[in-house]
């Protein structure tokens, strides 16, 4: 018997964001904040090696991952990139156009230092494996809950694929102090876990498939 021929199915239309509020266009963005899980790599493909050189923001991102893998993933990921990308140690400065993948087995917090009247204080980043009780080391939701209070209305959040729900309440406290928030769309997840929480707490901007996600964040900074 002659085995069926199977037609390749058309290429699926590019799905719009979705919506929810307008970034605002009166202020400068200085901080983007990415948190991703299960299909990480994948996902940060589609947005970091897309991104000018020239990116205006310091990006940190936190990828649930155990010791040993992040550091490969951020050298990998430079090689192809326009902007710079490495593990994150200690000391390292929050810069524009740099991203700092968090080390796993370390949680990665922000520390500020200069004068109270300086205009642009040294950001810098803290590597920490304590607290250990939570589920993820590293965990985002203390990133970006130092992102917040670090650069408050100058941040963004960027929640991609992942199981649970970590990095939502963090992702709240951004929106509480004035940022910006982004969810990767459910028809490019490999799971829709983490956005999906954050998108029924009410506290996404826009929802966007991980493809057009670059797109946003050169339009909001």
């Amino acid at each position: 018997m002659t085995p069926a021929v199977r037609q390749a199915l058309p290429s699926p239309e590019p799905m719009p964001p979705r919506i929810f509020s307008s970034f605002p266009s009166s202020r400068r963005v200085e901080c983007v904040a990415i948190g991703v899980s299960t299909g990480g790599p994948s996902a940060l493909y589609h947005i970091i090696p897309h991104l000018p050189v020239d990116f205006p923001a310091g990006i940190l991102i936190v990828q649930h991952m155990p010791p040993g893998f992040t550091k490969p993933l951020a050298e990998r990921m430079n090689k192809n990139s326009r902007i710079t990308v490495k593990e994150a140690e200690m000391g390292d400065e929050v810069t524009p156009g740099v991203a700092f993948i968090a080390p796993g087995g370390n949680h990665m917090f922000l520390s500020v230092s200069g004068q109270i009247r300086t205009k642009q204080p040294k950001v810098t980043i803290r590597i920490d494996p304590e607290p250990s009780h939570y589920i993820h080391i590293p965990s985002i939701d203390l990133t970006f809950s130092d992102v917040a209070n670090v650069y408050k209305d100058k941040s963004v959040g960027v929640i991609l694929t992942g199981m649970g729900k970590d990095g939502v309440d963090g992702l709240e406290k951004i929106k509480a102090s004035g940022g910006s928030s982004i969810a990767e769309d459910e028809s490019t997840c490999v799971v829709f876990g983490m956005p999906e929480v954050a998108i029924r707490r009410g506290i996404v901007d826009r929802v966007a498939p991980v493809y057009d996600i670059a797109r946003l964040l050169m339009e909001i900074v």
